[in-house]
This record gives structure tokens, C-alpha cells and sequence, in this order.
């Protein structure tokens, strides 16, 4: 594991004041932050799993955001599982804590550890990114509906809860009954909104390169087989897979039935074609390619 810089933002130290100023003591903020650190080791930890480096965590007024290597955006079984692991441990704590009242333990700092673990286990279980919840909704429609087109419902999805939370948190504010939570996590989501992009060239070929990486360290890897048209766009097709996956595209062509090309000559034409490479370039490249391996026979 990599060395990662821990950075306090003006905002952070804003939140914490507030909390302070709130009745909050420095026994029960520290284990706010304890159940803030464990979560975000959490992710870390599980990330590593995976070797994707975490280089930053920063905290943040809305807790801890980690920069990791945005390659896990587009690996389906990484993300899931590096989302799902900062709840889980906030909830095992919550477990932990349960048990430990069944056998006779009751005290006060128990309890705020308790909540404050409960807090952190539910409000990122929200489904709307950049929380853990939108994390693992993402990664699930990733696995059935491709890069793009998983980007694009949850940034409708976030919206929809985003939303949700805005109204809800304006109703409890106007009955007195707080709120302030509901609006900052809806605030959150709104901001985040923008900065949702579908995956661009540059992050799909780096994913490229770590498979050819993962393949020569492992020596396998796993087999996706895609069938396309040879008129289908292979920029088109390229940006809807984003796993550890080694993509087989069988083209499918009335002439010769079903031919095979490996997801390499398929990047090799979208380079030296461009954008409007299409599949029909990679059948023709094969061809050229095995017409002067006969010739050198």
C-alpha cells in the first residue's frame, strides 16, 4: 500500500466548530471521528484488494472523500465491493454493540458509539452518487447495462433522491423539527450531479492497460464475448464494458458467418482510424494481417 496524504479542509473544521457548538463534547466527537476513520479505512483497505492506490483522504464538511484511481468507476466487482465495505463496518460496529448490551454491558459511550455508526452506515446507504449506496446501485447496473448507460440512470436516480431529500428536509424545517441534515446530503447529491461524466478514451484505454497488465501477472484472465454488426461503431461499443474482463467480439457477417477479434485490434483501429472507426476496419485489418502471414510462409 501506497502512502496517502490526509488532508483538513477549511470546511471540516467549519462542521466540527458546529458540532462543538451544538453540546457536543470532545469524548463524543472522537468517536464520531473514530467511526468516520474506520469507514473510510474500510474503503482504503478493500480498494487495495483490488490494487487500486488511494492517494488522498480528505475530510471534508461532509465527512471523508477518497481519491482513489477512477479506474474502479468502471470495474463492476471492485466498485461493489469497495462501496460495500465503509457501511458494513459501521454496521458490524452497530452489531457489535447490540451483542454486547445482550450480555449485561450498558453504558453511555457505548450508545454514542452505537449511533454514531448507525448514522454513518445509513446516510451512505442512500442510493444517490457519490455516496456508498449510489456506489453499489452503479456498479449493479454497470455489470448488466454497460459504462454509459449505467452513468446516465444514476444520474437520474441521484437526481430523484436528491429531490426526495430537499422536500423532506424543507417540510421538517418548517415544523421545527430539524432538517439541516436532509438539505446538506441533498445539497451534496445536487453538487455531485454535475460532476457525473460518462467515461472518456483516456480512462478506457488506461483499463486497457490493466488487463494486459492483470493478464501478465496472472497469466488468464476472464473471457466476455460480445457480438456486434460489422457497421457498429467500436468507440460505441468499447465505452459500454468497463471490467478486468477481456472482451471477444464475434462480428457477425453474412459472408463468412462469425468471425473473432480480440478487444487489442479492435483498439488498434479506433487508434489509427479515429472515432468513426467501426468493426468492418477490424475484419479488414485481420484479414491483411493473416493474407501476410501466408505470404511470409
Amino acid at each position: 500500500m501506497s502512502k496517502i496524504s490526509i488532508r483538513i479542509g477549511i470546511a471540516f473544521v467549519v462542521s466540527t466548530l458546529l458540532i462543538l457548538l451544538q453540546g457536543e463534547n470532545l469524548i463524543g466527537l472522537s468517536m464520531l471521528f473514530g467511526a468516520l476513520l474506520i469507514h473510510e479505512v474500510s474503503h482504503i483497505l478493500t480498494a487495495d484488494l483490488f490494487d487500486y492506490q488511494a492517494s488522498e483522504l480528505r475530510l471534508t464538511f461532509f465527512g471523508g472523500r477518497i481519491a482513489l484511481d477512477s479506474l474502479f468507476e468502471i470495474d463492476p466487482q471492485a466498485e461493489l465491493l469497495i462501496a460495500v465495505s465503509g457501511p458494513l463496518i459501521n454496521w458490524l460496529m452497530v452489531i457489535g454493540v447490540f451483542y454486547l448490551r445482550l450480555l449485561g454491558f450498558n453504558n453511555l459511550y457505548l450508545d454514542c458509539w452505537q449511533n454514531y455508526n448507525l448514522l454513518i452506515g445509513a446516510v451512505n446507504l442512500i442510493p444517490a452518487l457519490p455516496l456508498d449506496g449510489g456506489r453499489i446501485i452503479h456498479a449493479i447496473l454497470n455489470q448488466f447495462l454497460g459504462v454509459e448507460k449505467s452513468f446516465q440512470r444514476m444520474k437520474h436516480l441521484s437526481l430523484f433522491v436528491a429531490l426526495c431529500l430537499l422536500g423532506f428536509g424543507l417540510v421538517k424545517i418548517f415544523r421545527q423539527a430539524g432538517g439541516a441534515l436532509y438539505l446538506l446530503t441533498a445539497g451534496l447529491i445536487i453538487y455531485n450531479i454535475f460532476q457525473i461524466h460518462p467515461p472518456h478514451l483516456e480512462l478506457l484505454w488506461k483499463q486497457q492497460q490493466r488487463k494486459l497488465n492483470l493478464l501478465e501477472d496472472k497469466g488468464s484472465l476472464k473471457l466476455k464475448p460480445v457480438l456486434v454488426r460489422p457497421e457498429a461503431s467500436i468507440w460505441e461499443v468499447l465505452k459500454k464494458y468497463g471490467s478486468n474482463e477481456y472482451l471477444l467480439f464475434f462480428i457477425s457477417n453474412r459472408r463468412s458467418g462469425l468471425t473473432i477479434v480480440k478487444e487489442d485490434l479492435a483498439w488498434d483501429s479506433l487508434i489509427n482510424k479515429g472515432f468513426k472507426a467501426t468493426f468492418r476496419e477490424t475484419l479488414n485489418q485481420q484479414s491483411k494481417s493473416v493474407s501476410l502471414q501466408k505470404t511470409g510462409r
